[in-house]
């Protein structure tokens, strides 16, 4: 069984006391035979109520996560919702589930389920509010012909929440989330 934990605080002096605010990254892993079981949760503080005139929200620059195909890095790199571990002012709260099953030496074969929301409460278009992103399953599989060579695809998709309804085009903007979220990559990575 491994485990690793991740803790992040940026906090500052402010006239009316200390505040600061919080991001957390937790993973615990566990190996039986060929398979690796990962439970990662991930929370970065978010701002409830942005007209105090008080920011508080955790805020990071230039952070490596990869635990969501939809909202985080993912195969294509250049191509992805956030490069950080929170949306808009929101924050971020996830929760993931991950299967890795060794097929050979060579192939790894990956399923995952991600429960994704924000931190805080957005408001929506019809007056309500939401926290829910969504739930997102996802899968890859990584191919070595070579130890130099990497071969690989992955696939996602999103059963989008509320919240994302603030997201889409004003037009769309109803109280609902319009459209659920399809990602596909895949690539040809050779080490030097």
């Amino acid at each position: 069984m491994e485990s690793v934990a991740a803790f992040a605080w940026n906090g500052w002096q402010a006239s009316s006391g200390i505040s600061g605010n919080l991001g957390l990254e937790y993973a615990l892993g566990l190996q039986f035979g060929p398979n690796q079981l990962t439970y990662t949760v991930l929370y970065a503080s978010g701002d409830g109520n942005e007209q105090d005139g008080d920011f508080d929200a955790f805020i990071a620059t230039d952070v490596d996560f990869s635990d969501s195909m939809i909202f985080q890095e993912n195969m294509t790199s250049d191509d992805y919702f956030a490069e950080t571990p929170y949306i808009l002012d929101k924050g971020y709260f996830m929760n993931k589930l991950q299967l890795d099953h060794k097929v050979a030496a060579n192939i790894t074969v990956s399923g995952m389920i991600v429960y994704n929301r924000l931190a805080e409460d957005i408001a929506l278009a019809d007056g309500s509010s939401s926290k829910d992103l969504g739930l997102e399953f996802g899968s890859k599989v990584s191919y070595f012909p070579y130890p130099s060579l990497e071969l690989s695809a992955e696939a996602a998709y999103l059963a989008s929440g509320d919240a994302m309804d603030a997201l889409e085009e004003t037009a769309l903007q109803d109280g609902k989330s319009d459209q659920d979220i399809v990602h596909v990559a895949g690539r040809v990575r050779y080490k030097f």
